[in-house]
């Protein structure tokens, strides 16, 4: 599951304020009891889509398993076959063929990752974002910001600028790797960023700053914005901001006056209520 957008990165509390800190004194369950009313307003329709970055468990060291579970695994399966109890040598090959297997799906899960990634910096390359530009940096800056979700090291976004940049660098053999062997690229991608990265200026630390994109999409907006979306966003998801709200919200018209909730949203220069207005805020029904 992907971490709220409400903490950054690192998993702090965010301090922005998407809608300016106004309480949600309004928000209310009418008699139904199945319907939540906020007071908002849209700010954006969601235009295209990426594909979603997977999250993969770089922790996972399948030789370090244990072998009595894999063992035993190996025994219930030949149980449940109605086999005889495994020899040493069958339950030896089972035990091999469980590795294999766990090898194969940690680098599986790994490549997508790096994949996507990959792919988000075509898909954002597109056009020049029209995001509302902050103090520090203008509108070219807008990618990485959106991949950190506005978390800087030591609140210093040039600092963190910089930390994007090297971990830029290190996916320059991924990039080699889908330009040389096309879809059949990223098959290589764990092996190939592991010795680089380990050959060159070590696993970047941006990496880190990327955990609020795992799970979501990247997405363009119908007026330019790029933002970070729920895995489950779709074309057409309208992008909100409701009173109290500490981030955008995505939601979904049904056609009938009410919405769907799907999740939250990063949107880069609308997080600390630059966007929103109390005066356009109405009801929004979401069911």
């Amino acid at each position: 599951m992907a971490v709220p957008l409400t903490r950054d990165a690192m998993d702090h509390p965010r301090r922005t304020h998407a809608a300016r800190h106004t309480p949600a004194t309004a928000a209310r369950f009418p008699d139904d009891a199945v319907t939540l009313v906020l007071r908002g307003h849209e700010v954006a329709t969601v235009s295209e889509i990426a594909k979603t970055i997977p999250r993969y468990d770089y922790t996972a060291v399948p030789f370090e398993a244990d072998y009595d579970a894999r063992e035993a695994k190996v025994r219930a399966e030949a149980a449940a076959r109605g086999d005889e109890d495994p020899t040493e040598y069958a339950l030896w090959r089972g035990t091999m063929r469980d590795i294999k297997d766990d090898v194969k799906r940690i680098f599986t899960d790994e490549a997508q990752h790096w994949h996507v990634l990959i792919q988000w910096e075509r898909f954002a390359a597109r056009r020049e974002p029209t995001n509302p530009p902050d103090n520090d940096n203008d509108a070219s800056s807008v990618y990485w910001k959106t991949l950190c979700a506005g978390t800087y090291a030591d609140d210093d976004a040039a600092a963190t600028e910089k930390l994007f940049r090297a971990w830029s660098r290190s996916l320059e053999v991924l990039r080699k790797n889908e330009k040389r062997f096309g879809s059949l690229g990223y098959g290589v991608h764990p092996l190939a960023y592991v010795l680089s990265s380990a050959c060159a200026e070590g696993f970047p630390e941006f990496a880190l700053y990327c955990e609020c994109a795992v799970e979501r999409r990247l997405g363009w907006c119908g007026n330019g914005w790029l933002a970070l979306l729920p895995e489950g966003a779709r074309m057409g998801d309208r992008i909100v901001l409701a009173e109290g709200g500490r981030v955008p919200l995505v939601l979904r018209p049904d056609g009938d006056g009410y919405f769907t909730f799907v999740g939250e949203a990063y949107v880069h220069g609308i997080m600390n209520g630059e966007a929103f207005e109390q005066a356009r805020c109405q009801d929004i029904k979401v069911c």
